[in-house]
């Protein structure tokens, strides 16, 4: 795997709150982190950020297939996605947790999340 020569070795850090705070100001300054969630362990970034978004995608290796995006809850996902009365309802039962929804994107991601679909992939973990 090749690594982008701007990109710091990588550290594991304990959840406490001050790796948070770092991994906030990582992901705010255009930096990829790996996080954990209830099922798997996910590789982050600003989604809304192009650059951020190509880094990711290098890497990941990822083909050109649509990326999930994480949202710290319900009220920000609604932020990102138009909910229907249908991913509503689904929202209020089994968020957060291990679900993904597939939903129309309310803003405009950078092409490499959505592949140019008009949907996004949300997840509340």
């Amino acid at each position: 795997m090749q690594v982008d020569n701007g990109m710091k070795r990588p550290r594991v850090l304990k959840a406490v709150e001050e790796a948070i705070i770092e991994a906030a100001e990582i992901v705010r300054g255009g930096g990829v982190v790996v996080y954990p969630t209830e099922t798997v362990y996910g590789l982050g970034c600003d989604p809304l950020n192009p650059e951020a978004v190509y880094r990711l995608l290098r890497v990941k290796g990822r083909g050109r297939k649509p990326l999930p995006v994480a949202a710290s809850s319900v009220e920000r996902a609604r932020e990102l996605a138009y909910f229907t009365p249908l991913a509503e309802r689904v929202a209020s039962l089994f968020l957060p947790g291990p679900l993904m929804l597939i939903l129309r994107a309310k803003v405009q991601f950078p092409r490499g999340v959505t592949c140019g679909l008009e949907t996004v992939g949300v997840r509340v973990p």
